[in-house]
């Protein structure tokens, strides 16, 4: 399959321009409430814990303002190339079906690449939180504390901090952009043979 590679290219550019626009958006009002937990006096040691509590809502909700956005990219390809197959048709789920989605789509080399990696940690930590109330497995402690993620081996729990969020926003910053610079890679050539899964 052969498609305009100028309306490729820009529509890829435009989609990245408001890709970084909302994500500057979000940043704002998440660091100003994040902000707000340094206005919090502990005073008991179970405000610690909500305190984590709070940063873990955050966490999850900035894993999933980038899960949609990636989700859109995936639409945005779709459309410009052309093709009859979309990202929901793939049998897996999360960032994994876009990335998978996008591999087999443009040929683009994703899950190899440190910064999906790196995604892929915070993917498990976002689906302990979401789903396990923090609570891991011993087989996830590596991942967490290469993210730098607090575990107590106690109790099998993790503590996330405002700052955990703001490093989940550098990474997905780093994925992000790498998505985009491979996306507008494929342009650099006049005619790519693209193949739909």
């Amino acid at each position: 399959m052969y498609f305009e590679v100028e309306y490729f290219e820009l529509a890829i550019m435009q989609y990245y321009d408001e890709v970084k626009d909302d994500i500057e958006r979000e940043k704002n009002i998440i660091k100003y409430y994040l902000s707000k937990i340094d206005d919090i006096e502990y005073v008991r040691d179970e405000d610690s814990e909500l305190l984590s509590r709070l940063s873990e809502a955050f966490v999850i909700t900035i894993y999933g303002r980038y899960e949609y956005l990636i989700n859109i990219l995936c639409e945005v390809v779709q459309r410009e190339l052309g093709l009859g197959i979309s990202y929901k048709d793939i049998k897996k789920y999360g960032i994994n079906q876009a990335v998978f989605y996008l591999e087999k789509t443009t040929g683009i080399s994703i899950e190899k690449h440190s910064s999906y990696k790196t995604i892929d940690k915070w993917r498990k930590l976002r689906n302990v939180l979401a789903h396990n109330y923090g609570v891991y497995k011993e087989s996830d402690i590596e991942k967490f504390k290469q993210l730098g993620i607090y575990c107590s081996g106690e109790t099998y729990t993790v503590f996330v901090t405002k700052n955990d969020c703001m490093k989940l926003f550098d990474d997905f910053d780093n994925f992000v952009e790498y998505l985009f610079s491979s996306l507008l890679a494929l342009c650099r050539n006049e005619h790519y043979d693209v193949l739909a899964p």
